[in-house]
C-alpha cells in the first residue's frame, strides 16, 4: 500500500480481523460522532493548549482515551485517584482546558454544551461525548477493540 492509499494518521480504522467488516458495522452516525469529537479535540488542545483530560476507570474513559490517544496525542491524560491528595482545582490551575467525559444521556435535565466556559475554574471544559449514548460507546468498544478496565467491564 502506497502513501496515497495508506489512511491519515487521525483516521481511526477498526481493529476487528476483518476492516471491512468492521467498516461496515461503522453506523454514519457513529461515523459522524466520531470525526466531530476528533475535530473537538484537536480543536481543544490546538487553540488552548493541551488540555488535561481528567478519567476514573470507567466504559466512557476507555473510549475517550482512545480517542484522545488517536486526535490529540498532546493531551495530558490523569487518570482519578481516590487517595490523591491534590485537589482537582490546583490540578487544573496551569491548564486552560479540560476534558470532561459527561455524556447529556446521563444528565437529561440540564444542557451539557460540548464546550463552555467553567467559572469555577476559570477555563474551558470539554465533553466530547455529550452526544453520544451507551449504544455509541459500546459499539465504539467493540469495533475499535478498546481495553476496557475489569470493573468497567459489561456485565
Amino acid at each position: 500500500m502506497g502513501p496515497a492509499n495508506e489512511p491519515h494518521q487521525n483516521q481511526l480504522q477498526p481493529t476487528a480481523p476483518d476492516n471491512n467488516v468492521a467498516s461496515a458495522a461503522l453506523s454514519d452516525t457513529l461515523k459522524r460522532k466520531i470525526e466531530a469529537t476528533g475535530a473537538l479535540l484537536k480543536h481543544a488542545s490546538q487553540r488552548h493548549g493541551p488540555a488535561l483530560f481528567l478519567c476514573g476507570r470507567d466504559r466512557e474513559c476507555a473510549v475517550l482515551f482512545h480517542l484522545v490517544k488517536t486526535f490529540s496525542p498532546g493531551v495530558t491524560v490523569v487518570r482519578d485517584d481516590p487517595s490523591s491528595q491534590t485537589p482537582v482545582k490546583e490540578i487544573l490551575s496551569e491548564r486552560r482546558g479540560w476534558i470532561t467525559v459527561d455524556r447529556q444521556e446521563l444528565s437529561p435535565d440540564e444542557e451539557l454544551p460540548q464546550k463552555e466556559w467553567d467559572d469555577y475554574h476559570n477555563l474551558f471544559r470539554f465533553s466530547p461525548l455529550s452526544e453520544w449514548d451507551r449504544e455509541d460507546i459500546d459499539r465504539y468498544i467493540d469495533l475499535f477493540r478498546v481495553a476496557v478496565p475489569a470493573p468497567a467491564a459489561r456485565n
